[in-house]
């Protein structure tokens, strides 16, 4: 049942707007936010002083539409509108960007340093380390993700002019009566909310529900607990990887599989055959989705391919092919942007392409064995390398400068595989001792967990197994015992194993373990020829580990 359906709630009633303020109002008193708290009453009661200043107001709407910023900022100064800092955040930030487009790069920083830096509780979640990136670069259009997308000059004003005529509208905000607030009813309204965001969700028995953030709908874990089907090839699976609906594989004898498993979330048993697509020379060490149906693949024989997953045939498929070394290529990874990708491997490069001109736009070097893994954060200004040499380093993406090394751990052991969490925050790195170790990005050294090491799969330096992370706090794993491990991020624990393999006498390795986070489906593949699929089931069991 849906909200709406459980409730009949009239989000427009006057007298439930006037007690959301008043409790509101409340809780910022009650935190400390004494000035602030009086601001907003004084704001929700004060119509009649609002018409006063209205001769004024013009004055400043017409300074806005003219860009005049240092006269805007006066005016506001005598306004009384100083406790307005999210109106006061985007007139700042317009000016900034404004100052960005115009090439002026030392009164960008001023703007930002004096005016965006003790604003920054009002940007957006990312917007303000997307406003620090605008400093190196020439146009606001530059910046990564989609926050200025749209961003105009005129239009930017035009906004800002019609923002400030809704603050000084009568209107716009109800009077505030006297409303007997119980001490702390915000915070019951919000926990109330948590809990039915709980309930409605799927019931994960491995760890209490937890909530990070209240920007976003909580999200529980869902722990893949069953297998919802096994597609099987004729060769070793290396790697594997989602492009929405469709599912891609990378075969030991250098051919990609790719099913389409539209609608496996809501059918029942199905075993849909592969669309098989040949190129490679060699096996195939790694895949990864670039942009629409195309799809990346490097391998045993020095290439990289670009397909088109939605062709029918091998000659149709393959787009381009960049034959750049003559030794393995370990691993591939596309680029945040869609247009690029990087791939390293035996040369002990990191490369980075253009998948339109494949022209190389920058070469990282520095690590002194071969690359096992590459991956980039989320504005995609950082490349992520993992290597034999056991290190991660971190690179600025334009001037390849090394800004961070992760050191070899005490066993020396190799890097098999680097991800980064969906928040940017917390980097996984699996290692050829049997351990995958988090590293928090903000300090580099120091480990998340205590002990430092996830453990209960086996990740020798005879294979290369992969681990990422899934859903919530969930991390995966395959192994070369045959098995899927599922830990716990927060804790630390291992929380279920998967047997992946159907031999019990000569275990096959668990190469890698992708999530699908539209469908909520977990892929795995393995030596036995076979990709799996897994999903959750709540009318089975979850599979706990044994101790």
């Amino acid at each position: 049942m849906s909200l709406q359906e459980l409730l009949d709630f009239d989000e427009t009633d006057e007298e439930i707007k006037k007690e959301l303020l008043q409790i509101v109002a409340q809780h910022l008193a009650e935190e400390g936010y004494v000035t602030t708290a009086h601001t907003l009453r004084a704001e929700a009661s004060l119509h009649d002083a609002r018409e006063g200043r209205k001769v004024h107001s013009r004055g400043l709407m017409a300074q806005i539409l003219e860009g005049d910023w240092d006269e805007v900022h006066r005016s506001l100064g005598r306004s009384g509108l100083k406790g307005f800092k999210a109106f006061l955040y985007a007139v700042a930030r317009q000016q900034f960007l404004e100052q960005i487009e115009s090439g002026d790069g030392h009164k960008a920083f001023a703007t930002l340093r004096k005016r965006l830096k003790p604003l920054e509780s009002e940007a957006p979640p990312g917007e303000f380390n997307a406003l620090t990136y605008l400093l190196s670069c020439k146009a606001v259009h530059d910046a990564p993700g989609n926050f200025f997308k749209d961003w105009r000059e005129e239009s930017g004003r035009q906004k800002l002019v019609t923002r400030f005529k809704h603050l000084i509208e009568p209107h716009q905000t109800p009077t505030l009566g006297t409303v007997n607030v119980s001490s702390g009813r915000l915070w019951t309204l919000v926990k109330q909310a948590c809990g039915y965001q709980v309930m409605s969700q799927p019931k994960c028995p491995f760890e209490k529900p937890n909530f990070t953030s209240l920007t976003a709908d909580y999200q529980a874990p869902i722990c893949p607990n069953l297998e919802k089907c096994v597609l099987w090839t004729n060769t070793s699976v290396k790697c594997c990887g989602w492009q929405g609906d469709k599912l891609a594989a990378g075969g030991g004898d250098g051919t990609l599989h790719v099913w389409d498993l539209e609608g496996i979330d809501e059918a029942g048993d199905i075993n849909p055959r592969p669309t098989s697509f040949t190129g490679h020379k060699g096996r195939i060490w790694s895949v990864s989705p670039l942009s629409s149906s195309r799809f990346l693949s490097s391998g045993a024989d020095g290439t990289v391919k670009i397909w088109d997953l939605s062709a029918s045939t091998s000659n149709q498929a393959c787009l381009s092919t960049l034959a750049n070394l003559e030794r393995d290529i370990y691993t591939i990874n596309q680029h945040p942007d869609g247009v690029h990708f990087a791939f390293g491997g035996v040369d002990c490069a990191v490369r980075l392409y253009d998948a339109e001109t494949l022209k190389e736009m920058q070469i990282y070097l520095g690590h002194t064995r071969p690359i096992t893994s590459v991956g980039f954060n989320h504005f995609g200004n950082i490349v992520i390398t993992g290597s034999k040499d056991g290190t991660v380093r971190l690179y600025d993406i334009a001037s390849a400068a090394c800004l961070q090394t992760i050191d070899r751990v005490q066993t020396g052991a190799a890097v098999s595989s680097v991800d980064l969490s969906r928040d940017g925050k917390t980097l996984l790195v699996g290692y050829q001792d049997s351990s995958i170790r988090m590293w928090d990005l903000a300090t580099g050294s120091i480990p998340l967990l205590t002990p430092m090491r996830l453990q209960g799969h086996v990740n020798t330096s005879r294979n290369l197994i992969k681990s990422s992370f899934g859903p919530g706090n969930l991390v995966f794993s395959g192994s070369e015992d045959g098995s899927l491990c599922i830990w716990s991020s927060k804790t630390g624990k291992l929380m279920s194993r998967l047997i992946h393999s159907s031999s019990t006498s000569t275990p096959s390795p668990v190469y890698e373990a992708r999530w699908n986070h539209s469908k909520g489906l977990l892929a795995t593949c393995s030596d036995d020829q076979s990709v799996r699929v897994w999903w959750y089931d709540k009318t089975k069991p979850y599979l706990k580990a044994k101790s």
